[in-house]
């Protein structure tokens, strides 16, 4: 069963997939529980994209280890708890440093980071 079919459309969807088109990177935010992890599934099924689930530590150790090429491919990559590997965020800084026209955008989901940790 698709995660899509069992949830009611979120309004946030559209304008989420409005600002990618406007932006290279989006971060979401918000508190616990309200749906961030579900909304980024929905967008990487949308958008052709992937989930980076930075809770699992597998996938953690990969983004620790190469965060260039974890995020690098075609499609959208959707970073899931980006602050267990702040590491992530200069990787795609540096790519924005070479381009940052919209298109494969990342998006960043924290229940709670410090500010000087979120940057659009």
């Amino acid at each position: 069963m698709k995660v899509a079919e069992d949830l009611v459309r979120r309004r946030v969807l559209d304008i989420a997939v409005e600002r990618c088109a406007e932006s290279p990177v989006v971060l979401l935010e918000g508190p616990r529980t309200v749906g961030k992890s579900t909304l980024l599934r929905i967008l990487a099924d949308q958008l052709g994209g992937r989930v980076l689930d930075l809770d699992d530590v597998d996938t953690r150790a990969a983004v620790v280890r190469d965060p260039v090429t974890m995020i690098d491919g075609p499609g959208p990559v959707l970073i899931d708890e980006y602050q267990h590997a702040p590491l992530v965020l200069d990787a795609i800084k540096a790519r924005l440093n070479t381009s940052s026209r919209p298109g494969p955008c990342s998006w960043d989901t924290a229940a709670s980071v410090p500010s000087t940790s979120c940057w659009v």
